[in-house]
């Protein structure tokens, strides 16, 4: 199986992390990973530890959440498979916006990869068109609601996660889903850093729940994910999902009202939101899915 990991290092017994992550790694069968997503106040010892014992693909992406190398950005490097602590630039940088955030900042950021995410701004969606047009005049595409790169500089880890592949969660309050003996599963730790180091130590990872995901859970996860995607949610998206077309797996009469709404549009055999409905992915896929 192929799976991408994310690793959130605890405040105490950092060295809990690796035995999780040999469970993990044994448990579904893992044998290629193509990229790590690490956050957290980071051991860069034990992070080496771990790195060492994946099965990383020969161009592994690695992304180390800042602050990191004295800064407050995230930080994304693209690191060979004999990886040690990866060292180089800021290749990321998120920018939260809230009532202090000026867009002109974009016109002077040099990373390659911008996300733009809201924090209690009232008038966050005018901020994001204004954010777009700066980035896309700077030779930015957007390629989610939230994530803007430069041709190259996408994020291997968050393109896995919008195309609904295998992703496992190590540490406290880390989340996962993989495919694994025709189920998909949804993994859970334990938020309390204590208790996921018990149960760590108890039995060799920190699962609170793993649970099988019923077919409306994983076409509500796969479609919400889907119209994020600048691509928009296709029949391959759907198909990988629950192994249906689009046209059977939602209800013709509510996609209709969407369209009639002009919060949606279906064109060459994909669903898109339009600029409006972009920020109501949402409550249209509660619509689509409702009982």
């Amino acid at each position: 199986m192929q799976a991408s990991i994310f690793i959130r290092f605890p405040d105490q017994q950092p060295e809990l992390l690796i035995t999780e992550t040999k469970d993990i790694i044994a448990r579904t069968g893992t044998t290629r990973v193509p990229s790590v997503y690490a956050s957290g106040p980071i051991n860069l010892s034990i992070f080496s530890d771990i790195l060492a014992l994946l099965p990383l693909s020969q161009e592994a992406e690695i992304t180390v959440e800042g602050p990191f190398f004295d800064c407050d950005v995230a930080t994304r490097f693209v690191v060979p498979a004999s990886v040690s602590p990866p060292r180089g630039k800021n290749l990321a940088i998120d920018c939260h916006v809230n009532e202090h955030f000026d867009c002109k900042i974009l016109q002077t950021l040099s990373a390659p990869h911008i996300s733009i995410y809201e924090d209690a701004h009232p008038d966050f969606i005018d901020v994001w068109k204004k954010a777009c047009k700066i980035l896309t005049q700077r030779d930015y595409q957007r390629y989610d609601l939230y994530h803007f790169a430069q041709a190259g500089y996408e994020s291997r880890h968050q393109q896995g996660l919008l195309n609904f592949d295998n992703y496992l969660g190590v540490g406290p309050d880390a989340h996962g889903r993989f495919l694994k003996d025709g189920f998909y599963y949804a993994t859970e730790t334990y938020a309390n850093a204590s208790r996921w180091a018990v149960r760590v130590q108890d039995q060799g990872n920190g699962l609170q729940h793993m649970v099988a995901l019923t077919t409306p859970e994983i076409l509500a996860q796969a479609l919400s994910l889907g119209l994020h995607r600048t691509e928009g949610f296709n029949q391959s998206l759907c198909h990988k999902a629950i192994g249906k077309s689009i046209e059977a797996a939602l209800p013709q009469d509510r996609l209709e009202a969407l369209y009639n709404e002009g919060l949606l549009v279906f064109n060459d055999n994909t669903l898109k939101p339009t600029l409006e409905g972009l920020f109501k992915i949402t409550s249209m896929v509660e619509f689509l899915l409702k009982d």
